[in-house]
């Protein structure tokens, strides 16, 4: 599915730049160019998962989890385009908060319908898209899409968009991978309800982390902060910095001390063990704030090929780490596997601030 979905990642991205840098897009431009890539990622998308689960994977699901997997992709991309409509009509402050609040509803949901009712998969389904559609209404609201006009997209302003796009996009993508290709290394050598396990340490994780970016993407979108002098950005960075690191390492001494009797009044004593796999996760937490932090400062003003570097380099530690621990370690090996990977990203993001920028922290 990241695959997939490739062509829209760094749209969001491409259009805050586009309208940082004053170029000239027309309105309808940007709804027609939404609507054409929800319709086309979504169909394509449904198709592809469809057939893959059905022929490669040698799996018989009932035919409603079908349709249920392709209302989560409608769903889930309309969620995507929403935000580029927002990002691209300058409503920032109001995209951090609604981004945050979709965050929080879609892992409450998925709480409810897995832990509290095990639903396991449909109910996993259906949560997301019951948080998705709740959200498209909220989105909707700040969208000003009343006056819709549908017009072709001029290639030469559909170039320019994905011109911009393609650097972010293999940023995102080799990100998203190294968040996921444990799972699927996982799914050769476990159980379902052992990566489940593990599925629900990285949900704590991802879950304290929805502040982390919803700051790293203000930082980023911000177009007043895009207008201060360079000083005064990195004097703010600074802080900004500062803070958050504070704010994660108490989270993390926090969660030390506290993980096993969260986990069981959260989820029960049978994820019990999903409580130590967060204490080996905690490390790729503080590597992928500094990454996030350090990546969206610099790449405000542009795409950055340093990153493309980076993120995928960490990519390959990131796989040979996983052939190599998982085997051994299982459950465990993925964590530190992720913790080393992330951590290394994160340095290698201070080593691009500091050698190539001149920023010290």
């Amino acid at each position: 599915m990241i695959i997939f979905n490739f062509f829209c990642f760094g749209l969001k991205e491409s259009l805050i730049v586009i309208k940082r840098k004053d170029y000239t897009l027309d309105k309808y431009f940007i709804d027609s160019l939404v609507f054409i890539l929800w319709l086309a990622i979504s169909v394509f998308s449904s198709a592809s998962l469809v057939i893959y689960i059905y022929f490669f994977m040698g799996a018989s699901l009932e035919y409603h989890t079908y349709i249920l997997i392709v209302g989560y992709i409608l769903t889930n991309a309309k969620i995507y385009f929403f935000e580029a409509k927002l990002i691209s009509s300058g409503k920032i402050i109001s995209f951090s908060y609604l981004s945050t609040a979709y965050n929080i509803l879609k892992t409450s949901a998925i709480y409810m319908m897995v832990v509290s009712y095990d639903l396991k998969i449909d109910g996993a389904l259906l949560a997301i898209i019951f948080s998705n559609l709740i959200s498209s209404v909220l989105y909707f609201r700040y969208c000003n899409l009343s006056k819709f006009r549908f017009i072709i997209p001029a290639f030469n302003k559909f170039s320019l968009i994905y011109k911009i796009a393609l650097p972010y996009g293999l940023v995102i993508l080799f990100t998203n991978l190294i968040n996921n290709i444990d799972l699927i290394l996982m799914n050769v050598y476990h159980t379902h309800y052992k990566v489940g396990l593990y599925v629900i340490a990285l949900r704590i994780i991802d879950l304290l982390l929805i502040f982390c970016q919803s700051v790293c993407f203000t930082i980023f979108a911000d177009m007043e902060f895009g207008k201060k002098k360079k000083s005064k950005q990195l004097i703010i960075f600074k802080k900004i910095f500062f803070k958050m690191s504070i704010f994660y390492i108490f989270m993390s001494i926090f969660l030390l001390v506290f993980i096993d009797e969260l986990v069981i009044v959260f989820f029960g004593l049978d994820y019990e063990m999903s409580a130590s796999i967060v204490c080996y996760l905690l490390p790729s937490m503080m590597g992928m704030i500094i990454y996030k932090l350090i990546y969206h400062f610099i790449s405000k003003d542009g795409p950055n090929n340093d990153f493309i570097i980076i993120s995928f380099l960490a990519l390959i530690l990131n796989i040979v780490l996983n052939y190599i621990l998982i085997p051994m370690h299982g459950l465990y090996g993925a964590a530190i596997s992720k913790s080393i990977t992330l951590l290394t990203l994160g340095f290698m993001s201070l080593f691009i601030l500091k050698n190539r920028y001149h920023i010290y922290i």
